[in-house]
């Protein structure tokens, strides 16, 4: 009775809504479309939250369109940049994502080629802005005084001095270039002279010195080979593009 009847939904449709039908298949494209959009996993609760988004969202549409809002120009600019957006994401996915998966060979290839990248060490460090000072007290250790003794009393490295300058465990890219050279050429037990950066005077003393294994820098290894295939493969599409159009 009434302009709506209740019907059975065919197998395959969630809700018909109007003249549009919601099949598990669009749900599933849409949901996963989603769930990517946000990087986010829906558990069921908000699964039925979502459906119920959905169907609002689409009752409101409708509404929309007969009202006339699908022909207003500020709409249709919007509607492209978004049709745009999700047709080239899936051209990137297609011809640059897909092109720029990294091997476990070629990562093993690249620790291999570069195993002096993948050391750490452990040293301890008397930083001086006066670089006599610094050099009278590099020459006390020298003669065999205490590295600690000596960091707590002249290192003007207020985070580390109380603890005889130990900076822990740390690898190639953090500190200071000037500082990573230096640090980096000794072995275990040896000490620098005074290495000069834009903090004053360094004395280091490396602790102790390991390398990393391969299985402990996969995935750093394929991340960071990963990153450089995507900008070169989309950095080359993007010119091919450019002299096309």
């Amino acid at each position: 009775t009434g302009q709506f009847t209740t019907a059975k939904l065919e197998k395959g449709v969630i809700a018909v809504i109007g003249k549009y039908t919601l099949t598990r298949e669009k749900y599933k494209i849409i949901k996963e479309y989603m769930q990517e959009k946000y990087n986010v996993k829906l558990d069921p609760d908000q699964e039925k939250e979502f459906m119920e988004y959905l169907i609002n969202r689409k009752l409101m549409s409708m509404e929309a369109r007969e009202a006339g809002y699908a022909e207003r120009n500020d709409v249709k600019i919007k509607y492209e940049w978004d049709f745009d957006e999700i047709v080239s994401h899936e051209f990137y996915k297609d011809n640059i994502e897909k092109k720029s998966k990294v091997t476990v060979p070629e990562a093993i290839n690249y620790y291999n080629k570069n195993k002096g990248d993948f050391v750490e060490i452990k040293a301890q460090h008397i930083l001086i802005k006066n670089r006599d000072l610094a050099n009278n007290v590099y020459k006390r250790i020298v003669r065999g005084e205490s590295f600690d003794d000596l960091a707590k009393k002249y290192s003007e490295d207020e985070a580390t001095k109380a603890s005889g300058g130990n900076l822990g465990y740390f690898t190639k890219g953090v500190m200071i270039k000037e500082f990573e050279d230096a640090a980096f050429s000794l072995g275990k037990d040896q000490v620098s002279e005074p290495v000069k950066t834009t903090y004053g005077y360094h004395i280091i003393k490396v602790l102790d010195k390991r390398q990393i294994s391969f299985d402990e820098s996969r995935d750093k290894i394929i991340n960071m080979i990963q990153n450089k295939k995507l900008k070169s493969n989309f950095d080359s599409t993007i010119k091919q593009l450019k002299t096309k159009y």
